[in-house]
């Protein structure tokens, strides 16, 4: 009888480490690219930076000002990633309202940054995150999200 709820206690624990991401297999998330210019950085996010996105399984939004943090997951992470809309836009030049960080279990799959009215991109290793598109239905769930009325 004991050995069977040591046994029992063990599967529980692999299936909550799993169901966490920890057992999930990360290769099949490539790092960010860096972009030499707007139509590569397009081209990476409709090939490379949108499906990592759409393998996390949490994100966490920061505003710039004041720091308040929210963390998004289930159908408020599926809205998050279908206002992250790719077009061609060309760069404005601002301030960085909020930073969205995208994981799968403990590993950060992206960081995107996005901009008050809805300008957003990919945070780059060296050289430009470039405008990868503006949507103002983003910044206005990214509001009603750290609000909390998401």
């Amino acid at each position: 009888m004991r050995t069977s709820m040591i046994v029992a206690l063990a599967c529980i624990l692999v299936a909550a480490r799993v169901g966490l991401g920890e057992g999930k297999d990360d290769k099949d998330i490539p790092p960010p690219e860096a972009a030499e210019t707007q139509a590569d950085a397009l081209k990476l996010a409709r090939a490379a930076d949108l499906p990592a996105m759409a393998k996390a399984d949490r994100a966490v939004i920061e505003a710039v000002r004041g720091g308040k943090k929210v963390t998004v997951t289930d159908k408020a992470l599926d809205k998050l990633r279908a206002a992250l809309v790719v077009k061609d836009t060309p760069p404005s030049g601002g301030k960085t309202a909020w930073t969205i960080t995208f994981y799968r279990g403990e590993k950060v799959v992206r960081k995107v940054w996005v901009y008050s009215y809805g300008e957003w991109g990919v945070e780059r290793p060296k050289g430009a995150s470039w405008t990868l598109g503006t949507n103002a239905a983003l910044a206005e769930l990214i509001e009603r999200l750290v609000q909390g009325a998401g």
